[in-house]
């Protein structure tokens, strides 16, 4: 879409040329088929599966994505933990998860055929360390709530290993799940971590105590470089695909009967465009809700929540050649630490010559905040010091020197309802799709999610994963999809 002016007005022409007698201006509307609101993961993802479709033959489509912020320094992808996992209580989440990783693997591939290759990380692209997640359960009701969800992740495909101190979680030594635990042989895979009591052999720095139950991802889980992913989908869909990326803040979007026509953006220039389409993608993130209400939808569930990030530092730890964490001298038996979950809610993996910490905040401090308020408020010491090192030094004694360094906060797009993400129309606008909503768990499902809302787009339904119940309209139909691991 372009803006082509035939003449210029009067008082901008040199002096020394005559003015004309009239000034003839032609503006072409700027059209897209689709406009997705929101650059991030989610709305570049789906991006990438809408115009993809035309180097494949699927479709012809004109796309564009516009943004608020070019920078991305508030996104997601740049202050989240970059945690992967398929330990999830839904099995939409936990295909969502496994189609993602899949994904990255893929799409680095895609990049380098397409003379666009992306730094490699020391186990697959984009860093990804595949050290899995440990989730601590001290209950009995925890316990059983763990296997019931390790039983439907295995269902699934997921290498979880149930351990329970009941011996009803036990592992027979030729089990795949005891067999495929990183890269160690195959002897060493069956002889240590397929029983509760190897806790203590593969996690020597960790205490046990109020412990009765673990879940532990065997493969496909650990954490990614967010931001170098989301970075180049961002720049394969300008480069490769044709996305324009649009600067600029949504202040309306125009409707007319049951559907919308066009947004009118407010660029950095202090002009206000509009920009027409066939449909709109919703993927605001914690910004959702209010252009929701821009388009009829005035219930709808996502609010920001503040989730702090504490990076610290124990000495008597240190970094093996393989990048991995081991608490104190490599021992016969000892994993590198992954992603550990105390039943608390706090959770802390290796990142840099450090870890990186974090949990939720007390109810009386869990509360909504503002768009814009990434402040790090009095509530972030009163959090590390009365929760998050507690809760650490119990579960790791050598936490006890722990040292704190950095710290800062991003947003939840925290779904009040049930916590889980919303893909779909909803009936107040019948060709607006939403993608938003996922409580935390939003940056490794990306590329599957942004996949679901593509095909609702370009199909009509879904061909990959079936994300049906996930839609908008189960909110009214009382059929709400509660995630019970929401980390």
């Amino acid at each position: 879409a372009t803006v082509s002016v035939l003449n210029c007005l009067a008082s901008h022409v040199h002096p020394l040329i005559p003015s004309p007698p009239h000034v003839v201006i032609i503006i072409m509307r700027r059209s897209f088929d689709v406009v997705i609101v929101g650059g991030g993961a989610m709305g570049s993802s789906a991006a990438y599966w809408l115009a993809r479709g035309n180097k494949t033959g699927r479709a012809n489509l004109k796309v564009a994505v516009v943004e608020r912020d070019a920078t991305y320094a508030q996104a997601a992808s740049a202050l989240s933990a970059g945690g992967l996992r398929q330990q999830f209580s839904n099995k939409e989440n936990i295909l969502l998860s496994q189609a993602s990783l899949q994904h990255m693997v893929a799409f680095e591939q895609e990049c380098a055929a397409s003379g666009q290759p992306m730094a490699e990380g020391p186990a697959l692209p984009f860093g990804f360390r595949d050290h899995g997640y440990l989730v601590l359960s001290g209950t009995d009701e925890g316990r059983a709530v763990l296997r019931q969800n390790v039983d439907i992740q295995r269902g699934l495909g997921a290498r979880t290993i149930f351990m329970s101190d009941a011996g009803d979680g036990d592992l027979s030594a030729e089990d795949p799940a005891a067999r495929t635990i990183l890269g160690y042989p195959a002897d060493y895979k069956a002889k240590h971590l397929h029983r509760f009591e190897h806790l203590a052999t593969a996690f020597p720095w960790m205490s046990l105590e109020g412990i009765v139950a673990a879940g532990y991802g065997a493969a496909d889980e650990g954490w990614f470089d967010a931001f170098s992913y989301v970075s180049a989908v961002q720049q394969y869909n300008r480069t490769a695909l044709g996305v324009e990326y649009i600067t600029g803040e949504v202040v309306d979007v125009a409707k007319e009967t049951d559907a919308a026509t066009h947004v009118k953006v407010a660029t950095a220039s202090g002009d206000t465009q509009s920009i027409y389409f066939g449909h709109m993608i919703n993927a605001g993130g914690t910004r959702a809700a209010a252009l929701a209400e821009k388009v009829g939808w005035q219930a709808h569930p996502v609010r920001p929540k503040k989730r702090y990030t504490f990076h610290v530092q124990c000495d008597s730890w240190r970094l093996g050649q393989d990048g991995a964490f081991w608490g104190g001298a490599e021992g016969a038996g000892q994993l590198p630490m992954p992603l550990l979950v105390d039943p608390s809610g706090v959770w802390v993996r290796p990142e840099g010559v450090g870890f990186i910490c974090g949990g939720p905040l007390p109810p009386h401090l869990d509360t909504a905040c503002g768009v814009d308020d990434f402040d790090v408020g009095e509530e972030a010491q009163e959090l590390y010091e009365d929760v998050i090192w507690p809760s650490l030094a119990a579960r790791i004694p050598s936490f006890e020197t722990l040292r704190l360094g950095n710290q800062w906060t991003g947003h939840y797009e925290y779904n009040l309802a049930d916590q889980n993400a919303i893909i779909g129309y909803h009936p107040s606008c019948a060709n607006v799709v939403y993608l938003n909503g996922f409580s935390g768990h939003g940056i490794q499902q990306a590329p599957a999610a942004g996949r679901a809302a593509a095909e609702l787009i370009l199909t009509g339904g879904y061909k990959t994963i079936d994300v049906t119940a996930m839609a908008p309209t189960r909110f009214d139909a009382d059929r709400l999809l509660v995630e019970k691991n929401v980390i």
